[in-house]
């Protein structure tokens, strides 16, 4: 293991207070309206309550909860038709830029208050082989409906459909009784489509008053027949600025064609460093026993924590059956996907850092892996903080992503968060180890292909669609700054010290994960966020627990440091691997 010397991590540690200065500066996020009170068994009840107040039965149905995100653009509302077959569009840009650049932060925070609920629980009732069902949104924060689908058959009959003026009336009074401000809405288009047994009717309300520029919040009410079948938000902006803001001019597309490209080589480099290893003769798979067999737990677990949520897809007309056999299926091959890809990193780190397993438990001293992983978590920090900072002073800049924790979703949200900061953290840890074995290759000792090896990395990280120079800038600076801060941390601070690779996943990866779903107001919620906690202290304890070898101060430099040396055939101690550490014992 390499000893990082005393000015390397004195420099580290001023730059990473530098950067944690960053949470001294106030931010009010339009994310900060998507917060969830209600949590996800809180919503199926209200729910429920919603179906048998309308006169429903829920243990008729299957029922499944998922999240949702509101502000959708009222044209592509219209063009899908959610009233017909329970498809609802979600967030758009478009909308949301428009209403930043025109009425700035304040603004989109007045909206989603009043008018447009940023994110929701979307609570499903369906029945196999019925197109009828029941999607109740049920706002996170306010903890109240805000929406309904009621799709049927066309050919479903219905009583005799109100009057025009009678809808209007029925209209702007479910409005109100969902909470929005009814005063403020008037009725702006009302018409009729006659199917085979009944006429639907379809009431737009709008909300003039409380328009930012020429976007105006809307209300969509359709009535099967007397039955009102479907309430739901959008939000109508101006078709020129929407047109305008998805037309891709042709500097977008030859930068899509070079990040491919650069994705694409990496990729392809990865491959070739993966191949070159295994063909090397020397590698035994047998190793990787241990490590698979815990992925392959904790894939199987995953993938059975995301089994509630796959009845959001479930497509009516299929029969059930068939869908939970392509389920499976789905599962099975994704699974096995998974494995393969864990069992490629394992490969790779092998490679670049033989012996690993056992120098979790016995190299370097977990006093000085604390230090390195604190001040490489806290700089991390520090910038993604900067970059909120940022977003909050120029909004209109910045892409608001007003979405809740994805985690929430599933059965057991606290081990969906654990997960994804130990994917996470594998994930850069592999991606590292392949950068170092290439960077050993004779080939990018020339400067030549360092300097195109650079090239790539920025157009890999560069932005498409950005408008002017200013949102090009607030895409692409926070990507490089994060990483060259992350690589200086990679190959400066944390290295082949692999106790300090475990503690700075579990400190920035599993804490940003934590602080995700404590910052919720549900009590649901903040459980699943300690939980996340608990899961990332046990697996650190485990991984790294064992008695832990002093180094000399003048041990020689090995691990995932770049040498001119070619790729080494043999990883695991029984040829030349470029390393002079014992490699772990059979």
């Amino acid at each position: 293991m390499r000893v990082v010397s005393p000015g390397i991590l004195g420099f580290a540690a001023v730059a990473a207070l530098l950067l944690v200065s960053s949470f001294f500066f106030r931010v009010e996020r339009p994310e900060s309206l998507a917060e969830d009170r209600t949590g996800r068994d809180s919503a199926e009840n209200i729910a429920r309550r919603f179906l048998r107040v309308n006169g429903a039965d829920p243990s008729r149905y299957h029922v499944v909860a998922y999240l949702g995100t509101g502000f959708p653009d009222d044209e592509e509302v219209r063009r899908q038709k959610p009233q017909e077959n329970g498809r609802i569009p979600g967030f758009s840009d478009a909308a949301a830029r428009y209403v930043l650049s025109r009425g700035g932060e304040p603004a989109f925070h007045r909206l989603a208050q009043e008018n447009l609920p940023l994110a929701y629980w979307v609570v499903r009732f369906f029945e196999p082989e019925k197109k009828e069902e029941w999607k109740v949104l049920v706002d996170a924060r306010r903890v109240r409906v805000v929406g309904f689908l009621n799709p049927r058959e066309e050919a479903a009959p219905a009583a005799a459909p109100p009057g025009a003026d009678s809808a209007r009336a029925r209209a702007l009074a479910a409005a109100g009784a969902l909470g929005y401000p009814a005063k403020d809405y008037v009725a702006v288009d009302v018409g009729s489509q006659d199917r085979p047994k009944r006429t639907d009717t379809t009431v737009v309300l709008e909300a003039g008053k409380a328009a930012v520029g020429e976007a105006k919040p809307r209300i969509t009410a359709v009535f099967h027949g007397a039955r009102l079948a479907a309430i739901f938000p959008s939000i109508r902006v101006p078709e020129t600025f929407t047109r305008e803001y998805e037309r891709r001019r042709p500097a977008d597309w030859v930068l899509l064609a070079a990040k491919i490209v650069a994705i694409g080589a990496f990729v392809g480099l990865g491959v070739i460093v993966f191949l070159r290893l295994v063909r090397g003769g020397g590698f035994r798979w047998r190793r990787l026993v241990g490590p698979l067999g815990v992925a392959l737990v904790g894939i199987a677990v995953a993938l059975a924590n995301s089994i509630p949520n796959v009845g959001r897809a479930y497509p009516t007309e299929q029969p059930y059956s068939i869908f939970e056999v392509a389920v499976a299926f789905s599962f099975a091959i994704g699974g096995i996907a998974f494995l393969c890809l864990a069992a490629c990193g394992f490969v790779l780190l092998s490679g670049a850092r033989p012996g690993w397993r056992a120098a979790l438990r016995r190299s370097g001293s977990l006093r000085d892996a604390l230090a390195r992983a604190v001040i490489a978590a806290a700089g991390t920090a520090g910038l993604a903080r900067f970059t909120a900072v940022a977003s909050s002073r120029f909004p209109a800049l910045f892409d608001p992503d007003p979405t809740l924790p994805r985690a929430l979703e599933r059965l057991m949200p606290g081990y969906a968060g654990f997960w994804s900061a130990a994917t996470t953290t594998f994930g850069l840890a592999v991606a590292a180890a392949a950068a170092a074995l290439a960077w050993r290759q004779p080939t990018f000792q020339r400067r030549g292909f360092r300097i195109l090896a650079f090239v790539a990395i920025l157009f890999a990280l560069a932005p498409i669609g950005a408008r002017s120079s200013g949102e090009f800038a607030a895409a692409f600076l926070p990507e490089v700054a994060i990483a060259a801060w992350l690589a200086f941390c990679v190959f400066g601070l944390l290295k082949d010290h692999a106790a300090a690779w475990v503690l700075f996943g579990a400190l920035f990866f599993g804490g940003s994960r934590a602080i995700e779903l404590l910052a919720q107001p549900a009590t649901a919620d903040r459980a699943a966020g300690w939980t996340v906690v608990a899961l990332v202290v046990l697996a650190s304890a485990v991984l790294l627990a064992g008695k832990r070898e002093r180094l000399a101060p003048a041990e020689p430099v090995t691990g995932w440091t770049a040498t001119a040396e070619p790729l080494p055939g043999v990883t695991d101690g029984t040829g030349p691997t470029g390393a002079t550490e014992a490699v772990e014992p059979p």
